[in-house]
């Protein structure tokens, strides 16, 4: 019998739409990546996160075939990226992990000097029975599945990620925190996190052992100092995004400020979800109310950064990207959840997802910045994209570019593909 000739790898009309922003967007990534590894090696894993970053947290059994069927495939020709030689890889990624951890620190040594940093941490679902990192959380405990946590490094400036760690599920972020700090080297930013990796611990390791680094940190509405040094007597106010700001600033120390805030649109929120509780349940206590009037709508920073009141409030502000960015990932890029078993693997496909995330982002950027958000979601741009190929004519053996729809033919146009 005659072996058939279809092949997906030979294959002449090729997605091209989806890798091929991805592409255009990370080649200076795969510069990077062979700065540590070899080529051969950096191609597997870019191309990986390529795949993931143009469709999702497909499993490592169908990256194989979106690679084949795409024209990725033309531009990075001849990668083995089947099943079997994926869980062979990343098991040897994820054992080297010192190349892992030069990578994420060139990719810090790159931020611009007064950059803002936002560190914070996820929980991701893992169905590995064999891994160490995949414990019970406190919230997975209530939703059945274990889970892994990760430590992103968000670069507001840039919009996008520029290190991640992975730890196990029931790690507190403080704990975390403390020894991202420890193992990556950070200079000449200001890094803001948010209570949940805030500790005394953490803030005395930055101010001790990174002198050049700024910090930004919200304190607990029943810290003591708020009341000694009289921060709710508020000396002037705001505007801010159609809200109100009373705010105050005191300096705490030689090289330490605190900087207190209440928000008039956080005060009523809260004060009216706060009222609607005690009328549900009849237990309506007027000095109860009073203390709790005292602290609705507050926030209360310290930081060795001496800036206005107003520039503090506006980088809390734009913590909300970390937020966005955690939301995208797990809801638009799909990254939030593992399926490999090994801890090493673990290792390895938590670092492609940061690869993939750092593409996702500035996807999203491109969109942004073209104005295709202002009509359109993420994910709608991605499907008409879908609809972008190339055919291989057969005499000329050359690729030329086609698409059903013409509103894919406007998108292309926009972005430059």
């Amino acid at each position: 019998t005659k072996t058939s000739r279809l092949n997906f790898a030979l294959c002449d009309i090729k997605q091209f739409g989806r890798t091929e922003i991805a592409y255009k967007l990370s080649k200076d990534v795969f510069e990077d990546l062979c700065k540590v590894y070899n080529p051969s090696d950096a191609k597997i894993i870019y191309a990986i996160a390529i795949i993931r970053a143009a469709y999702g947290n497909i499993t490592n059994r169908e990256i194989n075939r979106k690679y084949q069927c795409s024209f990725f495939s033309e531009q990075f020709p001849g990668i083995g990226l089947s099943s079997s030689n994926i869980s062979r890889f990343l098991e040897k990624l994820g054992y080297n992990y010192r190349y892992i951890k030069q990578f994420i620190q060139n990719r810090i040594d790159t931020v611009s000097p007064g950059s803002t940093i936002v560190i914070d941490g996820m929980l991701k679902n893992c169905s590995s029975k064999t891994s160490d990192f995949t414990k019970w959380s406190w919230k997975a405990r209530t939703k059945g599945v274990q889970n892994i946590s990760v430590l992103y490094a968000f670069d507001l400036n840039k919009k996008e990620p520029i290190a991640s760690k992975v730890f196990q599920g029931n790690t507190l972020d403080t704990m975390a925190f403390n020894r991202f700090i420890d193992e990556f080297s950070l200079n000449n930013c200001l890094i803001m996190g948010d209570k949940g990796i805030f500790s005394k611990e953490s803030l005395d390791k930055l101010n001790t052992e990174k002198k050049n680094v700024k910090n930004l940190f919200p304190i607990k509405r029943n810290d003591k100092r708020i009341k000694a040094l009289e921060l709710s007597k508020y000396e002037m106010t705001f505007n801010s995004d159609e809200d109100i700001i009373l705010c105050k600033k005191t300096k705490l120390n030689q090289t330490e400020f605190l900087y207190s805030f209440k928000s008039t649109n956080d005060y009523n929120q809260e004060r009216r979800t706060y009222l609607d509780k005690v009328n549900r349940e009849q237990n309506f206590n007027n000095e109860l109310l009073q203390e709790k009037e005292k602290l609705f709508g507050t926030i209360t920073f310290i930081s060795n950064e001496d800036l206005s009141l107003k520039q503090i409030y506006d980088l809390y502000k734009t913590r909300w990207e970390i937020e966005e960015f955690f939301n995208f990932y797990k809801n638009i890029a799909e990254l939030d959840f593992v399926r490999v078993q090994q801890n090493t693997s673990v290792i390895a496909t938590e670092f492609i997802n940061l690869i993939s995330s750092i593409i996702t982002s500035r996807t999203k950027k491109e969109f942004e910045e073209k104005g295709l958000t202002q009509r359109f979601s993420f994910n709608q741009i991605m499907e008409r994209l879908s609809s972008a190929n190339k055919y291989l004519d057969g005499t000329t053996k050359k690729w030329h570019y086609t698409s059903e729809k013409k509103y894919t033919d406007n998108i292309i146009d926009i972005l430059n593909l």
